[in-house]
Parts: structure tokens; C-alpha cells; sequence
């Protein structure tokens, strides 16, 4: 059986080996190193491709968050800036819009999506209407401040209360 499994083994690699110097009727070796690695590669993108439908159909992901997506890192197909208008109001402040300023002249400027950096917003209690209310609430349950003077007092006062009981109990056991 031993020998067997060896001349198997042998035989299959002549027979591939053999694939590299047989020539089709075409004058053409049936194998390649080049062909090969064409072939791999294309099965590797068919994977791929496989592989990120699987995961955009297991997402839910549609062409309208593939758009948003696209928009919001900058790797969208059609790379042109954006347009948008700036101006400045009486009061000196600067206001950006997609529009031109209907009061005033506004200036136009481009932005190039490869230079924008979209950063999440940490708190975004600003935008709903009751900001204020999130605002009083979040003010109210102010945690102490390990600095504050109030948490250092109190911290002495707790040291010193253990060293009192550690005093306590070491003449406790020295009577002991």
C-alpha cells in the first residue's frame, strides 16, 4: 500500500508537470505560470465580489447608503468638488450654505472631498430642539471632580478616619 500512494504521487506530478511542456494543437503549452496567476487572481476578485454582497445583502446596505457613504468619506466615482457659497453678515460672522445669500453678495468656493475630514459628533443634543433641557439635566448630575476641593476634603477626612481605626485595632491587639 506503501508504494502504492508513492507511484500515485508521482504520477500526478509528472502529469502536471507534463501540462507545462504539452502543446494544445495551437502551438500553445496548456499550462502557464502567467495563466496561472490570471486565473487566480480573477477567482480571487470573483470571491471578493461574492464576499462583499454577502456582507452589503447581511447589512441591508442599498444604493442610498452606498451614495451617503461614498459622499461622507470621499470615495465616490465622480470626484468633483463640491460647490458652496460663504458670506459675512453685519455682525462679522461667517455663514457657509449650498446657496447663494439672498440679501447680499455671497462667495463661491470649492471643496475637494479628498481634503475634507468628516469627524462624528460626540454630542448632538445641540440639534434637537430641546438642547437646553438635555443641557439642565446634564448640569444637575455633575459627577465630583476628583481635584474639586470639596472631593480632597472629603478624601482627608476619609484617610483620616482609617487611621484612626488602624490605631485603634493595633492597641487592640497589643492588649491582646
Amino acid at each position: 500500500m506503501k508504494y502504492f500512494s508513492y507511484i500515485v504521487i508521482m504520477v500526478l506530478i509528472i502529469s502536471v508537470t507534463a501540462l507545462f511542456y504539452l502543446k494544445k494543437p495551437d502551438g500553445d503549452t496548456w499550462l502557464t505560470p502567467a495563466g496561472i496567476k490570471q486565473h487566480v487572481v480573477e477567482q480571487k476578485n470573483n470571491v471578493n465580489g461574492l464576499f462583499d454582497d454577502a456582507i452589503e445583502t447581511a447589512a441591508g446596505v442599498t444604493e442610498s447608503t452606498k451614495k451617503q457613504w461614498q459622499s461622507l468619506t470621499g470615495n465616490s466615482t465622480t470626484e468633483q468638488p463640491t460647490q458652496i457659497y460663504q458670506w459675512q453678515d453685519a455682525t462679522g460672522q461667517w455663514h457657509f450654505s449650498d446657496s447663494p445669500n439672498k440679501q447680499g453678495e455671497s462667495e463661491q468656493v470649492a471643496l475637494d472631498p479628498k481634503e475634507i475630514t468628516v469627524i462624528a459628533a460626540e454630542d448632538t443634543s445641540i440639534l434637537s430642539e430641546n438642547h437646553k433641557a438635555v443641557k439642565k439635566t446634564q448640569s444637575d448630575k455633575t459627577t465630583p471632580n476628583t481635584y474639586s476641593p470639596d472631593s480632597v476634603k472629603q478624601l482627608f477626612s476619609d484617610t483620616e478616619k482609617v487611621k484612626a481605626l488602624l490605631e485603634q485595632r493595633n492597641k487592640e491587639l497589643e492588649n491582646f
